[in-house]
């Protein structure tokens, strides 16, 4: 009868294996994290893309009107404007009574819930447009904000925006107010910077 001797993995072999493995998934996992992250902002950019076509087409049967925004507890009643225009979101009025689209598209970044819903649904985009913002009295709003985001005024007549990777609603247009200041999101500054996702319409886009 013979017998085999069948030599098997000592712990020191093990433990480099697994060693070999731990690094190899901390090299890895950062790269995927960042992919996850970067198809969010690709999300929330056309998301923001599909709702301004229904802003468009919401302007169409208007005669060039755009719908004014809605604080989160007052999406769906379009007799009330916004007190603030940071605060303002898109309205409810895009899906009914006529759906120019069928269903707000969330925020992907945002920390806010929609007051009063049953399970808690995401806040879409904050938007507001210059009749509103006149109403307000803050005429100039949309020319401020935009000098501050490109150096520039923009001709935009509405605007929408995403809080960004950070999750931080940046809100301040004075640029002393260091860590507050209102700035566009950009990757190149790192996956996860500083800044919100911005689009201006109609025929400016993101940029």
């Amino acid at each position: 009868m013979r017998y085999t001797h069948k030599r098997g993995f000592t712990l020191i072999e093990l433990l480099i294996v697994i060693a070999i493995i731990l690094v190899l998934i901390a090299m890895a996992l950062p790269n995927f994290l960042e992919a996850q992250l970067r198809a969010r902002v690709t999300s929330a950019q056309g998301s923001m893309k599909s709702t301004a076509t229904a802003l468009e087409a919401y302007a169409v049967d208007w005669r060039g009107r755009y719908p004014w925004g809605a604080a989160l507890e007052n999406l769906s009643n379009p007799m009330l404007p916004p007190e603030e225009g940071f605060e303002a979101h898109i309205p409810a009025i895009l899906t009914t009574p006529i759906a120019y689209m069928t269903e707000l598209l969330p925020d992907p970044f945002t920390n806010l819930t929609v007051e009063g819903s049953d399970h808690e649904l995401p806040a879409p985009f904050h938007y507001n447009e210059e009749k509103t913002l006149d109403a307000l009295g803050e005429p100039t709003f949309l020319t401020e904000l935009s000098r501050v985001l490109y150096g520039q005024a923009r001709s935009g007549r509405y605007y929408m925006f995403s809080h960004g990777p950070d999750g931080d609603h940046d809100e301040s247009l004075d640029r002393s107010e260091a860590g507050k200041e209102t700035c566009r999101y950009s990757p190149t500054n790192g996956t996860k910077s500083n800044g919100d996702i911005y689009y201006f319409g109609p025929g400016v886009g993101f940029n």
